[in-house]
């Protein structure tokens, strides 16, 4: 399974090469951008375009015709991800410090797990949908959360004030040890979400 892992990085080392120049851009001309916006961006790169570079090369036939199991090759999506998320997050904290771009270990910590959520989120959905649509698919989404988040944050605006209230009221080692084992139970859900879609899913 190891090797799974590592095929996604021996793929991808072209395009890795362009992280560094991209990570510089968002320094020198993105002052505009958050600490945490730049760190998940960067991060979800490798699992996300992984997962695309698969589908658009007709992968999963090969990698069905190996001897791994589709539980295995949905545990090296997702342990892949846990290992690729932390790497990037270091090598981007790395360069933007040498950039003299301000950040703080906690935003490091949160574009992290709000990377990890990401991918929770997508990866069932994109077992789910059929080859040669993810793209639209994407787009859909994003206009759908550029129209939505804003009316349903207005929404439960009342209930967010009183959520804001308890997340206040709570230490500060409270609330990140309640965060990641919110975040692992999400990720440990959508692993099983995935695994059953995949053996399920025809080739």
């Amino acid at each position: 399974m190891l090797n799974l892992i590592r095929k996604d990085l021996i793929i991808q080392k072209k395009q890795l090469l362009m992280l560094l120049p991209l990570i510089a851009i968002f320094a020198i001309f993105g002052e505009s951008f958050s600490p945490i916006f730049i760190f998940s961006i960067i991060s979800v790169f490798i699992p996300m375009n992984a997962y695309i570079y698969d589908e658009q090369a007709g992968a999963d036939f090969l990698l069905n015709s190996l001897p791994y199991t589709r539980k295995e090759i949905v545990a090296a999506r997702y342990l892949g991800s846990i290992f690729y998320i932390p790497v990037t997050i270091a090598i981007t904290a790395g360069a933007l410090y040498l950039l003299q771009f301000h950040f703080t270990f906690k935003e490091a910590l949160i574009a992290a797990m709000l990377s990890l959520l990401t991918v929770s989120i997508f990866f069932p959905l994109l077992y789910l949908i059929k080859p040669g649509y993810i793209g639209v698919a994407v787009i859909i989404g994003f206009v759908a959360g550029v129209i939505l988040i804003p009316r349903l944050a207005g929404f439960f605006s009342e209930y967010l004030m009183e959520l804001n209230e308890l997340l206040a009221s709570l230490t500060q080692v409270t609330l990140y040890t309640g965060s990641a084992v919110l975040l692992l139970l999400v990720y440990l859900f959508s692993w099983g979400a995935s695994t059953i879609v995949y053996q399920r899913k025809k080739f």
